[in-house]
């Protein structure tokens, strides 16, 4: 299996994907029956242990193995946090604890056309030195 081929690179990332997607709301309840912070400190146990063995991989099929793991126990770890900062704050903290959980804009923004359309940079003016498209 060729490390560089875009089918297994591909995997890489929807090995994670998957279960994480599938199991979110099952963490998020398992978290409401076995209690928030016990489930959130497995949860990163789990993600660590994961983490190592993805590190440890002897071969490419056995990183997609433990990318799945990796993105079964971030399905509990993500909908803990996100319960432990409604239980911690309220009021204007609340907003601003759950701001932080969500992605960086740079990320939101994956390419230019996007960047029209998000609120925060469609407002700003662009560099002198950008022309527009289809201009020569």
């Amino acid at each position: 299996m060729n490390l560089l081929d875009t089918t297994v690179v591909q995997w890489f990332g929807t090995a994670y994907t998957l279960p994480f997607a599938v199991l979110l709301i099952t963490g998020g309840r398992l978290g409401d029956i076995g209690g928030r912070r016990r489930v959130f400190v497995l949860g990163v146990i789990g993600f660590t242990l994961a983490s190592i063995a993805c590190a440890l991989a002897p071969t490419p099929g056995v990183l997609i193995g433990f990318r799945a793991v990796q993105g079964a126990v971030a399905a509990l770890v993500v909908p803990q946090t996100i319960g432990l900062i409604r239980a911690m704050f309220s009021g204007p903290e609340l907003f601003r604890a759950l701001a932080g959980v969500r992605p960086p804009d740079d990320i939101i923004r994956t390419s230019d056309s996007s960047r029209d359309r998000h609120p925060r940079t469609a407002r700003r003016p662009r560099p002198r030195w950008v022309r527009p498209s289809g201009s020569r």
